[in-house]
């Protein structure tokens, strides 16, 4: 398959995000085909790096010195490669916001470029605050960097002939990696030196060596009963296969690419299915993906699937994914990075300030990485999940029936807001803040030597009831209790002599639901220039101006939808339409944009003149009203609400 200069952006990307400890890295320039050059005098052909060196430099990627040399043998710092990196992928450097890293400061000539980096998610720094951008990077930290960086899963069994590498190396799995793929043959038949600093000989080795390991497959042509067209020829497939791969599913199979083994004819199984196509849903009718799922395209839902591999969520996903009944064996990734290239565009940046919602509904999950930037998981109905790590700034909510055994919020994440119930929540900075819901309860909360909670949750007084371990130890603040009614001197609850304590009203299932919608509708999230809301009640008085469109209003009334969902179910939405009432129920809980998007297909049905889509604008709503019906329970109590919307004319 073709490459392009962007495939090898990932490994960048990666390169700074793992950061585990010192070593050397190669200086990588910016994209330049101007500047490159294919020969340099330094690099002899028969050197190991020869050919991976010209490949590297003829797609822009890497560039020599102004005297003609390439200096294979020299490292750069970590401050250098954050500055190339930021310039390769066209990271804006200037309007950057603070990391706060303490061996970083706002004069320094690299402060742009890893501020960067910090903000789209790529990089964390260390545990200590710290980027140090004086260190280097040794050949086992880069093992593990390319591995994580081209998607090579970490080995379990060691088969190498290197002495160096240990069943007790931390990094053993993934020089494995890059054995078994073909990236590296070690300093020496039997050494892997994983001590040594990486040279920009061996670096534009593995990288190349890695882009030929990653096989993107082949693109689907065409579907027919039994059988499926791939540019290599056409295959029969299996009765389970035939319950993904088929006719039904061809709308959102169009365009994908498929890896998959085949004998005689008949694919046998799939090593890596990935949708590229957007507002598609692909239905698995209950069968099993032996390999990896891959999502290239946004608002995908992808429904009734068993996942034996990993679930790759790329940030093609722009504003929402959706997975209903859905089984992920391996690990879930929520990913700034392109699935299958890497780069940050002006249009991705715009989406993550709005947030991504990411749905998982009655699945089962084992390790999720939250890696996009303002990523909104959501974990709804009677789902599992082992294991959430998050890092960079998101937010994570879960359906009251579902408890996440670990919250993990890595170094450098700034600020995260958690509305689940967590056995342990692990917060590795100690510049964190965690903003927790009311209904959020957690079993030990672990922070870093030194930490109070209240320097880390920022309600703290408000939820330290619901917190029941610090660090192992009992919270002396989770057992406070609710003063009796009755007070001391002869007082009793309605007041009388002796100062008694009054308790206050306990709030119905449904006013609950009241404030969720209500802190939803006026939360920062919800801001948007081009519409103003005054509630009044369950009823929402909404001015828009000439610029407003659906896919404003969607926006908005999903962040809404974020504050109920882990309490009742959406359950319907009617929109008014030339006399006619657009009436949708739905039996899942689905996200609200998506609840507006079936009903304004449905209006474009009844019409021959209109067509209605997300960026129509909205004031063809002027004088009508949207209304929606919320419905489920709460602390097991029934809960059923309709909220409306009204806009003027």
């Amino acid at each position: 398959m073709k490459k392009n200069t962007k495939m090898a952006q990932k490994l960048f990307k990666a390169a700074l995000a793992t950061s585990v400890a010192t070593g050397a890295m190669v200086v990588l320039a910016p994209v330049n085909s101007d500047a490159a050059t294919t020969s340099f005098k330094d690099l002899k052909s028969t050197s190991d790096h020869y050919q991976t060196v010209l490949d590297l430099a003829a797609k822009g990627i890497i560039q020599g010195y102004a005297d003609g040399t390439f200096k294979p043998d020299n490292t750069v710092t970590r401050g250098q490669a954050a500055k190339i990196i930021a310039l390769a992928i066209g990271l804006e450097t200037k309007d950057v916001k603070n990391p706060g890293f303490k061996d970083i400061k706002t004069d320094n000539q690299y402060y742009g470029p890893i501020a960067a980096l910090v903000q789209a998610g790529i990089i964390t720094g260390f545990e200590d605050n710290t980027y140090r951008p004086g260190d280097t990077l040794t050949r086992g930290q880069m093992a593990k960097i390319i591995a994580l960086a081209f998607d090579l899963p970490e080995e379990q069994t060691i088969s190498n002939s290197f002495k160096d590498v240990k069943e007790t190396h931390w990094f053993k799995g993934y020089v494995q990696t890059l054995v078994t793929h073909n990236i590296t043959k070690g300093t020496t038949a039997t050494t892997f030196d994983p001590g040594a600093a990486v040279k920009r000989g061996q670096l534009a080795s593995f990288v190349v060596r890695a882009e030929k390991a990653i096989d993107t497959g082949e693109v689907v042509v065409s579907l027919k009963e039994g059988s499926i067209e791939l540019a290599s020829g056409t295959y029969t497939l299996s009765a389970d296969l035939q319950k993904v791969l088929n006719v039904a599913n061809a709308d959102a199979l169009a365009g994908a690419k498929l890896k998959f083994t085949a004998k005689d004819g008949a694919i046998t199984s799939i090593e890596s299915l990935n949708i590229t196509k957007d507002k598609v849903t692909l239905d698995g009718a209950g069968a099993s993906v032996a390999g990896n799922v891959v999502v290239s395209g946004d608002s995908v839902i992808l429904k009734n699937l068993t996942v034996t591999g990993d679930l790759k969520l790329g940030n093609e996903v722009k504003t929402s994914f959706t997975a209903e009944k859905v089984t992920v064996k391996g690990k879930t990734t929520v990913s700034n990075k392109k699935a299958l290239v890497a780069s940050l565009d002006n249009q991705f940046l715009a989406a993550v300030a709005n947030g991504t919602s990411i749905t998982f509904n009655n699945s089962t999950l084992n390790d999720v990485d939250i890696a996009q930037s303002g990523a909104k998981l959501e974990l709804k109905g009677t789902g599992t999940v082992k294991n959430v790590t998050v890092t960079t700034d998101a937010s994570v909510t879960a359906a009251s029936g579902i408890t996440i055994s670990k919250l993990a919020i890595a170094a450098g994440v700034k600020d995260v807001s958690v509305n689940a119930n967590v056995t342990t929540l692990d917060v590795k900075n100690t510049s964190t803040k965690i903003t927790l819901s009311a209904t959020t309860k957690i079993t030990n909360l672990v922070l870093p030597a030194g930490v109070k909670a209240s320097d880390v949750i920022t309600n703290y007084e408000a939820v330290k009831a619901n917190i029941s371990q610090i660090g192992g130890v009992k919270n002396p603040d989770s057992s406070a209790l609710t003063p009796p009614a009755g007070g001391g001197g002869g007082g009793g609850s309605t007041g009388g002599g002796g100062g008694g304590t009054v308790t206050p009203p306990t709030q119905t299932a449904q006013q609950k639901l009241d404030a969720a919608i209500l802190e939803g509708l006026t939360s920062a999230d919800t801001k948007d220039d081009t519409i103003s809301i005054v509630p009044n009640g369950n009823t929402f008085n909404v001015t828009i101006d000439v610029n407003s469109t659906f896919a404003n209003f969607t926006g908005l009334a999903r962040s809404i939808h974020g504050k109920y969902s882990p309490i009742a179910t959406l359950k319907s939405i009617t929109i008014p339409y030339e006399g006619v009432d657009i009436v949708k129920t739905f039996t899942t809980n689905v996200p609200f944009d998506t609840a507006v998007e079936e009903a304004l297909e449905d209006i474009n049905a009844l019409t021959t003149n209109t067509d209605i889509t997300l960026g129509s604008p909205l004031s063809l709503l002027k004088g009508k009203t949207i209304s929606f019906t919320v419905a489920g329970t709460f602390d097991n109590e029934p809960v059923n609400g309709t909220y409306t919307f009204v806009f003027a004319k």
